[in-house]
């Protein structure tokens, strides 16, 4: 085996295959050199110590079977899955501030009695003194700002002309 990695080496190198654990691999071989130098320009002795070999699997990146297309399709799947999820979470996301009162003034009627107006965020009023057990009608004037009359005119004054309320109201319940 030596002689035959040693005899042609500067022309190919020796492959051979192996198989271990049921895996097949190929080896490339070639001769160990250790080299004297006297100076940069030559060298002294070329001696040929041993072998270096360098192996790797042949079936490296994926082995060919129905294993395999199942496990590709299966991480296909998953991958796929993960992306839709991720972006149904970002687009909530992105959108939650859209679904509250965006840009404008909001007085909350509880009952007939006034709650109190709102004109920026937070958007939330304690209405524990106004509600009483069982039915209680609550209502929302939310007003738009004149950002869609500046529109009309040449200003430097317009905003956003989103307004109103955008998506579902939630009512929460909290503990004292």
């Amino acid at each position: 085996m030596v002689s035959a990695a040693t005899g042609n080496q500067d022309d190919t190198s020796l492959i051979r295959p192996l198989q271990i654990a049921s895996i097949d691999y190929s080896e490339i071989l070639g001769p160990l050199e250790i080299r004297e130098y006297i100076n940069s320009a030559s060298a002294r002795n070329n001696n040929d110590e041993g072998l270096l070999g360098v192996t790797m699997a042949e079936t490296f990146l994926a082995r060919p079977g129905q294993i395999t297309r199942l496990q590709i399709f299966a991480l296909t799947a998953v991958a796929f899955i993960l992306v839709i999820t991720l972006g149904i979470w970002l687009a909530n996301r992105l959108t939650r501030p859209l679904l509250r009162v965006v840009a404008a003034s909001a007085e909350v009627v509880v009952n007939g009695r006034a709650a109190g107006i709102k004109v920026a965020p937070p958007w939330r009023l304690n209405l524990t003194s106004l509600v009483k057990t069982g039915e209680n009608r609550i209502e929302t004037l939310a007003c738009n700002t004149l950002a869609n009359h500046y529109v009309t005119i040449p200003t430097h004054y317009r905003g956003s002309t989103v307004s109103g309320l955008l998506g579902p109201v939630r009512l929460e319940v909290m503990d004292p």
